[in-house]
Formats: C-alpha cells, structure tokens, sequence
C-alpha cells in the first residue's frame, strides 16, 4: 500500500517536472 502511494506520487512528480520542461522549452522556441 505504501509503496503504490510513493510509486503513484514520483510519477505525479515526473509529470509535472516533465509538463514544465515542455512549457519552457516552447516558451524558448516561440
């Protein structure tokens, strides 16, 4: 139980890192 609950927040985690990284990336290309 504990370890889907971590598992579940590094990808929650992941995604946003990930959603941000996107977002400056275009901010830089446009």
């Amino acid at each position: 139980m504990i370890m889907q609950n971590l598992k579940r927040a590094n990808f929650t985690i992941y995604r946003e890192a990930a959603f941000d990284a996107a977002k400056r990336y275009l901010n830089f290309a446009f």
